[in-house]
């Protein structure tokens, strides 16, 4: 992907109606495929295989209308999916340009608050999302802090919009950041190390003889316990059922995360297409602005195919069926397939 920017207003395809924006570019039924599931996970895998293609060939309003299509039946499909009333208090609220965001990390959730802080200052003449400081007051609010009457008003009349991305990527991004290479890797290292360490050591030990070395000791540092891709996921997928580390934000299901069958989201964009979709809807989000401010989407590419080309492959079978398991339905609502993940991992894996 290359390092460009979405800029407000290089998108005039949308209306101001807020909820009707996307009817331009609705197709007649006779242009769809008959099958949508198939032709959804098609298109969201294309750009893992040619991502040089993205500009020549993706269009926008016609995988747009798709995604919320197949997001509707899959919701529809789905018995007892939500367990809860209520939308997810998190959600990020812009009152001046009437609308939500359900902010998911690693899914370019830093560089969203920028543009959407930016979007939201009162002084928004002009503002780069790379280089905006993030504002802890700004025009942004969460939805919880409004009251129950509020909170369906705004649910009801503003865009409501997420980005996603294809799970496994996502999930080995989380772990790297947290693990391994981020600025908070100290933290989950002390705080979650030693407790993956002996897990996972538990597990191996349950599978060999009590006097064979399973090749990974407690640190002695609790400062420092190096978690690998395979322990991590073996404690995110069999580990203590009630694990705060399973519902941390970073790798936590699109599901719970932002109740796609409970929230009708108007635009669903994926990271897999962040630049065309980012400049399809920032010209929406803009929209009440006095002079139309501008503001820029930094597009950067991420190294995350690279590690989960490396890191996948050490995973056991099972532990691969489990993640499958966990995020199943983040799969069927989003077109996204883990079995079109898996070729593509097989195609161009670097196994260590």
């Amino acid at each position: 992907m290359e390092n460009t920017s979405a800029k407000i207003g290089d998108s005039q395809a949308l209306t101001k109606d807020g909820d009707t924006f996307w009817t331009n570019a609705k197709k007649e039924d006779s242009e769809w495929h008959t099958d949508d599931r198939a032709a959804l996970e098609t298109e969201s895998y294309r750009y893992l295989h040619h991502p040089e293609t993205v500009n020549e060939t993706y269009d926008v309003w016609w995988t747009q209308t798709l995604r919320r299509k197949v997001l509707r039946e899959t919701c529809d499909s789905l018995v007892d999916l939500e367990t809860s009333s209520s939308a997810p208090g998190h959600l990020l609220v812009d009152d001046r340009n009437r609308f939500l965001f359900c902010e998911i990390r690693k899914v370019s959730s830093i560089a969203w608050r920028r543009v959407l802080d930016a979007v939201s200052s009162v002084n928004n003449s002009s503002a780069t999302g790379g280089g905006h400081r993030r504002s802890r007051t700004g025009g942004l609010r969460r939805l919880g802090t409004y009251s129950a009457e509020e909170r369906e008003r705004r649910l009801r009349e503003y865009t409501k919009f997420l980005f996603v991305r294809e799970p496994m990527l996502r999930l080995v991004s989380g772990w790297r950041d947290k693990f391994v290479a981020g600025p908070q890797r100290r933290d989950y290292r002390s705080s979650w190390g030693p407790r993956i360490r002996r897990y996972y050591n538990s597990q191996l030990t349950r599978h060999s003889s009590a006097s064979q070395d399973t090749g990974h000791q407690p640190s002695a540092s609790v400062e420092d316990v190096e978690i690998s891709f395979p322990e991590f996921v073996k404690y995110l997928t069999a580990g203590p059922p009630r694990s705060p580390l399973m519902r941390d934000m970073h790798w936590e299901p699109y599901r719970s995360r932002c109740r796609p069958c409970l929230v009708r989201y108007d635009f669903v964009g994926h990271y897999e297409t962040l630049g065309p979709d980012a400049a399809a809807i920032l010209p929406v989000l803009n929209r009440w602005s006095a002079g139309g401010g501008s503001v820029d989407f930094p597009i950067r590419r991420s190294d995350s195919l690279g590690v989960a080309q490396t890191e996948f492959p050490k995973l056991a079978p099972e532990d691969i069926v489990k993640l499958a398991k966990l995020y199943d339905v983040d799969y069927k609502l989003f077109g996204y397939s883990m079995s079109q993940f898996m070729s593509w991992l097989q195609k161009n894996s670097t196994a260590v």
